[in-house]
């Protein structure tokens, strides 16, 4: 099997919605630099491709601009292609939402849509012979349920921050699946998939972050060193 990652900057300039928190929040600093993260396969001829963006939705008609310039620079079909967001609510101002009064930055978004295109190419053209693992571990103490019963018989969604609990619903799901991408014995990138809502930056940061996924990326490069890739 061929395999090949790579990822892009695409922190947006200042001033930019902030999508998720239902209220008009705009990024004044640049907590971690935002990206948008490919990685791309390829087995007995057929091709396929993921790009995860450090975002919080992928808005409507996004896919088909992309795959369009992908399947123009690669011929890899839309029908291979997985576009995804990570969900970071402090991500690239992409997305409509005037019922929360959140907006795309338009003119970056044009600009966007071809960057995310092109990582994809950009690791179609590293393709080469690589070695894939699969393990799972557990991962504690990160995740809760959000769905919770009070007191008082009502239910309620996100209850880190009422009072009265009386149960959660449910147990998270600890779980953490990896793939690990090898060359010459050497790991290179992962793609990681994790029950995690990512939302754990707090209220009064009032910047660009990529979240949880940014963590665990810069943690990753420490030990792989600073070219290792990873999908979340």
């Amino acid at each position: 099997m061929r395999a090949a990652f790579y990822e892009s900057d695409v922190t947006p300039p200042l001033g930019g919605y902030m999508w998720g928190h239902y209220r008009e929040k705009r990024a004044v600093e640049v907590h971690e630099r935002l990206h948008a993260k490919a990685l791309v396969v390829e087995d007995g001829g057929e091709v396929a491709a993921i790009v995860v963006i450090d975002s919080c939705a992928i808005p409507e008609g996004m896919r088909e601009v992309v795959t369009e310039r992908i399947f123009e620079y690669t011929g890899i079909p839309a029908d291979k292609v997985c576009i995804a967001s990570n969900h970071t609510h402090y991500g690239v101002p992409i997305h409509d939402s005037p019922e929360i009064n959140c907006f795309a930055d338009a003119a970056y978004r044009d600009v966007f849509y071809r960057v995310v295109a092109d990582t994809v190419t950009l690791a179609y053209h590293r393709l080469a012979e690589s070695d894939v693992q699969f393990g799972t571990s557990i991962a504690s103490g990160i995740a809760f349920c959000r769905n919770a019963e009070l007191e008082d018989g009502t239910f309620v969604t996100h209850p880190r921050y009422k009072k009265h609990v009386k149960r959660l619903l449910d147990t998270p799901d600890e779980e953490l699946p990896v793939l690990l991408f090898e060359r010459d014995g050497k790991p290179y990138g992962a793609l990681v998939s994790f029950a995690c809502h990512q939302c754990t930056v707090r209220e009064e940061v009032m910047g660009y972050s990529g979240d949880y996924a940014a963590v665990l990326s810069a943690r990753l490069k420490e030990r792989y060193g600073a070219d290792f890739v990873t999908l979340f």
